[in-house]
């Protein structure tokens, strides 16, 4: 309540503080090229404000308004053209989004996916699933390991992978009163990681087609896919996470926030901190079933297998596979060709596609096989679209705050910081770091690595003395993993908000969850991975220590969570 009241308050102050520093400081430096410090500003007040009033929307608005100060505080505005030009930079960022083809058709898809979960739910579809699954998910370790493997499987898309394992899991992981913070993280640890290091994905045409492009400015003689697999065993960041998450869910160990949210949820039965405010309402439970509705699993697993085959199939059309097979059927199973493909398709309608065809189907086995009334599979198609409302406010804001970010050159900045004055063996480290940095900033991993790969892999190179060698292809690896890290643990990053959404987790507890997580991976890839690969240690060097690190951490630092005995009764969850 106190947050709530203040938080109109606390902005104000805080473009107010903004205002009057730059009517008294004089803009310096060469803006358009590198930035300056007071770039900082918007992402630093976005984290603050959201921490502080966990309101997501006032904080970004709060950040884009800033973001606009600072662009016309570089270009030399007055007081009153400050305030002018802010409003005309929000609604302008605003309005580039929503008339941008590829954004609505992102934010038609969380819609139709919402909707076509509340009507496989409303059918008794997740009830099937949970049935079949009950024979491998009997407790919440073996629960959270499925969640885990299946995150693995929906390797395609991070947006697929996302909102299709959290709302077919979200039942069951509740059944075991496995917090919703536990699981936003599972989901999202499963997402851009693993989208990231597919060989056959919607990511790898982007990474590889910037490897090629920089390949052939400097003439490595390599494709993209070459490189691409060279920098996979330096991939520690999304490698060490699979591992940490592999043996938290072993142990059935936690630390931090996540300890404290799991505590709750075994002993209380509260899957949700009071007060918290999930993305989604509360129409993804197992009680939400109709009584009536025959609980087949096809009513889920139907719908949902063909909106990945359509998606994957999509992909390949759409990107010109049809020609390819036609010459060469083999092509189907060739990387070189899916590379290919991939590279010109267009993901976003692909999706759209994909999950229309997923509605219809769901629609269609409700009423056929679970044979509820057409009147209920109205109503659950409005609650779902009505759910999908917020979680799409909330895309369209973190997509012009990405926009606003550019607009500062806060990409620019940190990068000039960084300078070029740095020793070979710390410079894949310090790659690292920046891009992680960089991307935690602006909650976009596609953006860091199109900032970052042309400027870090020709100072490689050089320190390489001019040859494509080991720096240079660590430095590939640490570009893409730093860039992964914010884009799944940045509270305004797009995967990490659809992450919230599909767990029907309030956002702030999953992003204060998850931070401590993923920066203890971060600092083991960093110390563990980097700099001895980069001194020329072993790979298996890195791997050893990391291993070593979890172990501590998890056996000294962790603790366990409530054990079955200490569970709470179905009746007495809370905020569910």
């Amino acid at each position: 309540m106190l947050a709530r009241l203040f938080a109109p308050i606390l902005v104000i102050a805080s473009c107010g503080g903004l205002l009057a520093f730059a009517y008294h400081a004089a803009p310096g430096g060469d803006f358009a090229r590198v930035g300056a410090w007071y770039s900082l500003i918007p992402p630093l007040l976005a984290m603050a404000l959201a921490v502080l009033t966990r309101q997501l929307a006032l904080s970004m608005i709060s950040s884009l308004i800033a973001a606009g100060i600072v662009v016309a505080y570089a270009q030399g505005a007055g007081p009153l053209e400050l305030a002018w030009h802010s409003t005309t930079f929000v609604s302008g960022a605003i309005f580039k989004v929503v008339s941008d083809p590829w954004s609505w058709r992102v934010a038609v898809f969380v819609m139709l996916i919402l909707t076509m979960s509340s009507i496989i739910i409303l059918a008794g579809g997740l009830i099937g699933v949970a049935q079949h699954l009950e024979r491998y998910a009997k407790g919440p370790r073996s629960t959270q390991f499925v969640t885990f493997l299946l995150g693995i499987s929906v390797f395609i898309d991070d947006y697929a992978s996302t909102m299709i394992v959290g709302a077919a899991m979200r039942p069951l992981s509740d059944r075991h009163r496995i917090s919703r913070e536990k699981l936003a993280f599972l989901v999202d640890a499963t997402s851009a990681p693993v989208a990231g290091l597919a060989v056959v994905s919607t990511w790898i045409a982007f990474e590889v087609g910037l490897f090629e492009r920089v390949s052939k400015d400097l003439n490595f003689g390599l494709n993209g896919y070459e490189m691409f697999f060279d920098a996979m065993s330096y991939r520690f960041y999304c490698l060490f996470l699979l591992l940490f998450m592999f043996i938290a869910i072993a142990s059935q160990r936690d630390f931090g926030p996540m300890l404290r949210a799991e505590k709750r949820s075994r002993l209380s039965g509260q899957l949700i901190a009071p007060g918290a405010q999930p993305l989604t309402s509360s129409a993804y439970t197992l009680d939400k079933a109709h009584p009536q509705a025959r609980p087949y699993a096809r009513t889920a697993v139907v719908p949902l297998v063909l909106l990945l085959t359509v998606f994957v199939v999509g992909l390949w059309l759409s990107g010109g596979g049809f020609a390819i097979a036609a010459q060469d059927l083999s092509s189907l199973w060739r990387l070189s060709a899916w590379r290919e493909v991939l590279a010109h398709s267009s993901n976003s309608v692909v999706l759209l596609s994909a999950t229309t065809t997923g509605l219809v189907s769901a629609c269609y086995f409700a009423l056929r096989v679970a044979r509820i009334p057409p009147a209920l599979l109205w109503t659950a198609a409005r609650g779902g679209a009505r759910n999908a409302l917020l979680p799409m406010g909330i895309l369209v804001l973190a997509w012009a705050l990405k926009q606003g970010f550019d607009a500062t050159h806060l990409g620019d900045f940190l990068v000039h910081s960084v300078g070029d004055s740095i020793a070979p063996q710390w410079y894949p480290a310090l790659v690292f770091a920046l891009g992680a940095a960089i991307s935690f900033g602006i909650g976009t991993s596609w953006g860091t690595m199109s900032l970052l790969i042309p400027i870090v892999v020709p100072l490689a190179y050089t320190l390489d003395g001019n040859h494509y060698g080991l720096i240079t292809i660590i430095c590939l690896g640490a570009v893409l993993d730093g860039a992964i890290f914010g884009d799944h643990c940045s509270p305004v990053s797009d995967t990490t908000i659809m992450s919230s959404i599909a767990s029907a987790c309030d956002h702030i507890d999953h992003v204060k969850t998850q931070l401590p997580y993923s920066l203890v991976v971060a600092l083991v890839a960093f110390g563990a991975g980097y700099v001895p690969a980069a001194a020329g240690g072993s790979i298996w060097l890195s791997w050893g220590l990391a291993l070593l690190s979890f172990t501590f951490i998890f056996l000294f630092v962790a603790k366990k969570t409530a054990l079955h005995g200490q569970l709470a009764p179905v009746s007495t969850i809370a905020g569910a």
